[in-house]
């Protein structure tokens, strides 16, 4: 991808984001290029399930977990009609050159076979539920046994 498209893409998430992303996590933090390239992870996150699960970029924010705690997941989302359960790990590089690597995914998928719900910290799945309850998803239907999960 070329420099161009990254800043493009900058552009485009902080114009419909910078409102929505929640980056208190980084309110003392010195190093503003670190909190940008935080921020653009997450929005990235957010991307990527609106396009696939076609929901509003900036409804998306209240399901990000990207935190120090995450467990490798940055972002969950529900999507009830489809009974899909989409989980993302995302990776700003600002020369659009970047990947994610191995290491974080293995340890996501690894324990997704449990079915349990284990593969996130609890955090991040008390998160999943608020949000789920928030759009009135009735509680059996975030049964993980039952549904699609996509990992990204």
């Amino acid at each position: 991808m070329s420099k161009l498209h990254v800043k493009q893409i900058e552009g485009y998430l902080t114009s419909k984001l910078k409102s929505v992303i929640d980056m208190d996590d980084y309110a003392g933090h010195s190093d503003k290029g670190q909190l940008q390239k935080a921020f653009l992870t997450r929005g990235l996150a957010a991307l990527a399930v609106s396009q696939l699960a076609e929901v509003a970029l900036e409804e998306l924010g209240p399901n990000i977990t990207d935190g120090s705690k995450d467990g490798g997941i940055d972002l969950i989302y529900f999507e009830p009609k489809e009974r899909t359960l989409y989980l993302v790990q995302s990776k700003w590089h600002d020369d659009g050159h970047g990947h994610r690597g191995r290491g974080g995914q293995r340890g996501v998928t690894r324990s997704l076979p449990g079915r349990d719900m284990k593969f996130a910290p609890a955090e991040a799945v008390s998160k999943l539920r608020r949000n789920a309850e928030a759009r009135n998803v009735d509680a059996a239907a975030t049964s993980i046994d039952e549904l699609t999960i996509t990992h990204l």
